[in-house]
């Protein structure tokens, strides 16, 4: 187990100075900084460089990232926030972290579980203390949504692993006055929200010595709905605004977002050139503000691929020449993350932490030819409530490969385990449901659904699998 005190004492006495500086190297190079930017609510179709939604947001600055960048076109994310979120941090899936629905700090809902992610779980900013001999600094800023009052409070994120802390405990209920929360110290702020979160990042990073990692959460675009400051937004957006439509709004909280982002990263000056930077979205985003093709009951909070397909751009010094501007179809898991930001940083995972037990695949290969066959022959992803190790009253997952994807879908009031199966390369948004053909489908695709079939069945058995499922009837 962690020493609390470790963390706490880093809070409380002044810095330090590192024997190894920003400069020096790491593994045999210079050790990158890393900016990793999480969107929430923020699909493929909600941002331009997919090309994807027939109403994106205007998103110059994501546009040059993934121009210049790597775009990952098959990456799933769990379909909400919190489990993505442990996901992220710690490279285990929901069924191990068990951490399946949204994680309420407080109040009525939660109902949905007090369990939270485990303080004991090893995160991001441990694993480059001990990978990297404390090299780097490491902060988290903005939307936290991982503990609760039961499970470190207001201290949480600190006493989880990061050294510094400025965000938000959960979603937001104003953009424009909020509950700050500063290394366990809770004031209320105003402003805006979006600007206050780039800012606070820029900050810290402007103050680092050495090299670093910083973990930006965003809270944009998820509600509420509202106008952000018009210098922040195209002004063509403006008339639909006024009339209160629900879509523009949307609209105009991204574009404010890739604003501030863009200020953020302009803002690095120097530091840019060493820095890799990796956006990507929480999950798809929420039915009524999708985009067409995607449609409202196949969104955020559904294993449908509206719900679990989301942005992933990487940009830095990691990316090749030849890679720069290209897209990569390589199946990705929002644990890779983990695996992915330990090699940015120089870490072996299997020497350096052997005891840790992960699911991700680091993608950092693609970063020099996104053409290479994908490491994965399949992707997982799920959501269950309550949150917990079981029983649950309802448990959604889903698996797919290349072309094919399966779902299984188990609730209180359904009298057997539901599945669907579909070809996602000839029906893309999940329009038509196979299992009624399947056992008279062509060879390729029966012989898909068996491996699916088996291939989730393992992944189950690590949760209690079908028992645990059946349980909750």
């Amino acid at each position: 187990m962690k020493s609390c005190l470790r963390h706490l004492a880093r809070l409380l006495t002044a810095p330090v100075a590192l024997a190894v500086l920003c400069g020096s190297t790491f593994g045999g190079g210079t050790a990158p900084n890393i900016l990793f930017i999480l969107m929430d609510d923020v699909g493929l179709d909600a941002i331009a460089p997919y090309g994807v939604g027939d109403n994106a947001a205007k998103t110059p600055t994501l546009d040059y990232l993934g121009a210049n960048g790597v775009r990952f076109t098959n990456a799933w994310s769990h379909p909400l926030c919190s489990p993505t979120r442990a996901a992220i941090q710690t490279g285990k899936r929901a069924l191990r972290t068990g951490v399946g629905a949204v994680i309420p700090f407080s109040g009525e809902s939660m109902a949905l579980g007090p369990h939270a992610l485990q303080l004991h779980e090893k995160i991001l900013p441990e694993m480059l203390d001990e990978g990297t001999g404390e090299l780097y600094a490491h902060a988290a800023i903005g939307k936290w949504h991982m503990t609760n009052v039961l499970n470190g409070a207001y201290l949480g994120p600190n006493i989880a692993g990061y050294s510094h802390f400025k965000g938000q405990m959960g979603s937001p209920t104003n953009y424009f006055n909020w509950e700050q929360v500063t290394n366990g110290v809770v004031s209320n702020k105003s402003g805006y929200l979006t600007s206050s979160q780039a800012r606070d990042a820029s900050v810290w990073i402007f103050g680092q010595d050495q090299p670093w990692f910083c973990y930006l959460a965003m809270s944009s675009a998820h509600a509420p709905l509202h106008v952000p400051p018009p210098k922040l937004f195209s002004p063509v957006d403006l008339e639909e605004v006024a009339m209160d439509v629900p879509h523009a709004m949307f609209e105009v909280m991204v574009e404010s977002m890739d604003s501030e982002l863009l200020s953020l990263i302009k803002g690095l000056g120097p530091k840019l050139p060493n820095t890799n930077v990796i956006i990507m979205g929480d999950n798809g985003g929420f039915g009524p503000l999708v985009n067409p093709p995607y449609t409202q009951g196949k969104a955020k909070g559904t294993v449908y691929q509206g719900g679990v397909q989301v942005p992933l751009i990487v940009f830095g010094p990691a990316v090749s020449e030849m890679a720069k501007g290209q897209t990569c179809e390589a199946l990705i898991e929002d644990v890779d993350l983990f695996a992915t930001i330990a090699e940015l940083a120089g870490v072996d995972l299997g020497t350096a932490l052997p005891q840790l037990n992960h699911d991700g695949v680091s993608i950092v290969d693609y970063l020099q030819d996104p053409t290479l066959a994908s490491k994965r022959e399949s992707v997982y992803t799920e959501f269950f409530f309550p949150n917990g190790f079981g029983p649950y009253s309802e448990w959604h997952r889903a698996i797919r490969d290349q072309r094919y994807k399966l779902i299984r879908i188990d609730e209180s009031d359904l009298v057997e385990t539901k599945q669907e199966f579909y070809d996602l390369l000839l029906d893309p948004y999940e329009t038509v449901d196979l299992m009624p053909v399947v056992g008279s489908m062509d060879l390729e695709a029966e012989a898909a659904f068996a491996s699916l079939q088996v291939e989730l069945d393992a992944i189950e058995s690590q949760a209690g699998g079908s028992a645990g499922a059946q349980a909750m009837r």
